[in-house]
């Protein structure tokens, strides 16, 4: 479903896609109640530098509480700029599917498409994890450095696609760890070239539940120990299709599928 469209004079377009929604910039605290809100730090040089926003202009800043509200850029200096709040909406972006994607580590810029595209797929939380035939587990803080630069991802991607929330990148787990979060969901689902099950008869199957786990392999896929531990714990085991799919593109296909079976996109 698509957001609420704002339409006033000195509107400055989302670049990406050449939609007309305002720009929309994540603010890490509470607006509800407040007249105006500051943006410092990168939030300032974001609005004042990289899209030379202009006072007078106005934009859409967003919270973690499902709101979003219109203001208009007043001033700037140095350290901070003002937004005085003009008028705020509930959206209808986020999907009331709680979908978790565990995805198995993948080469940089693939795991970063990856959790771009999720995002924007609707995802609530994405679960890196480690595997056989995963790429190894960086350590200390260039692991840190990596879970930072994810998280940066999906906000970036979650202020583009209109969002509400951003999406939680958690720490890499491991396998084992990944296949003990299946008690906390309704459905959990590995999807394999081996799928035993295409996912629109799955669907027609089972009722339609609330949360999901969906599970995917890294190149190469899952070893045949890994996809039998997947299925003692209540995994189903779901077909993408009779073609063999990059990492990367079993990703985000499972996550589209599953909204659209599940969730806002059907």
């Amino acid at each position: 479903m698509e957001g609420p469209q704002y339409e006033p004079k000195g509107l400055r377009k989302n670049t990406l896609q050449g939609d007309n929604l305002l720009t929309r910039i994540f603010v890490d605290e509470e607006v509800e109640g407040k007249n105006e809100v500051s943006l410092a730090g990168s939030q300032r040089r974001y609005l004042c530098t990289v899209l030379r926003a202009q006072p007078g202009e106005e934009v859409v800043v967003f919270d973690r509480s499902g709101w979003e509200y219109r203001t208009r850029f007043t001033s700037a200096n140095r350290k901070c700029a003002t937004l005085v709040i003009q008028e705020r909406k509930r959206t209808r972006t986020e999907s009331l599917l709680k979908l978790i994607l565990a995805q198995a580590l993948l080469k940089a810029e693939k795991m970063e498409l990856v959790i771009q595209k999720a995002v924007e797929l609707g995802a609530s939380e994405i679960h890196p994890f480690t595997c056989e035939r995963s790429i190894p587990l960086l350590r200390g803080n260039r692991e840190l450095s990596k879970l930072d630069r994810w998280k940066r991802i999906a906000l970036e991607a979650s202020q583009q696609c209109g969002r509400t929330r951003i999406p939680d990148v958690a720490r890499p787990l491991s396998f084992k760890e990944i296949l003990a979060e299946r008690t906390s969901v309704d459905m959990g689902a590995i999807f394999a070239s081996e799928g035993q099950i295409p996912m629109a008869k799955l669907a027609h199957e089972v009722c339609t539940p609330m949360s999901v786990l969906l599970l995917v392999g890294p190149e190469g896929g899952f070893s045949d120990q890994e996809a039998a531990l997947a299925l003692g714990h209540g995994f189903v085991s779901v077909s993408l299709g009779p073609r063999t799919l990059r990492a990367e593109t079993a990703g985000i296909m499972a996550v589209g599928l599953v909204q659209h079976h599940f969730g806002d996109m059907g």
